[in-house]
């Protein structure tokens, strides 16, 4: 598989096609580049019960997308048997990657519009790497890619929510034109 490939509109599926997963992100017109794809173990903190949940294990990705002149870095992860997208959200400068005190192969991050299910929903989310030195890859691919974001390309969590939210607006309104003809 190639590390080059089309992506910049993120639809979301209501069931499989030609290989496809339920909720994965459908690439489109755009190119996008894998800056870091490893292995770990993803955690969201549950805050009713004020503990942290093993949300799954699988490769975790740093995927740069060209989306017209701006690109922008998201945060994706694909749990191991099924593939389904358990992560998936932009990265932004207001995002604070931060170390975990009793582990140096570990970092968490709060997420304001996470896309990995049906709703963007705010997540506070760790992973777990197998090594420190991926641990410390990982944190730099990480704050490279906010440095990389211009003053002038930089997007709130909520435009690009709404960003999302009108690309799916548009995706849902080509599906009811194929319902309606028969398709």
């Amino acid at each position: 598989m190639s590390a080059l490939f089309l992506q910049s509109d993120f639809i979301l599926l209501d069931g499989k096609d030609e290989g496809q997963v339920d909720g994965a992100a459908v690439p489109e017109d755009g190119q996008e580049e894998v800056l870091m794809k490893k292995r770990a173990k993803l955690f969201e903190f549950d805050a009713a019960n004020s503990k942290w949940m093993t949300k799954a294990t699988g490769d975790a990705s740093l995927l740069r997308s060209y989306d017209q002149t701006k690109a922008r870095v998201r945060f994706m992860m694909r749990r191991d048997k099924t593939m389904r997208i358990c992560a998936n959200h932009w990265i932004t400068k207001d995002m604070k990657l931060q170390s975990i005190a009793n582990s140096d192969r570990s970092w968490v991050w709060r997420v304001t519009a996470d896309l990995a299910e049906q709703l963007p929903e705010p997540k506070h989310l760790g992973i777990r790497f197998a090594s420190p030195e991926i641990a410390m890859q990982f944190k730099q691919a990480f704050e490279g890619a906010q440095d990389d974001l211009n003053t002038d390309d930089k997007l709130s969590q909520l435009e690009l929510l709404r960003l999302e939210r009108d690309r799916i607006s548009r995706q849902i309104t080509l599906l009811e034109a194929q319902i309606g003809d028969g398709k």
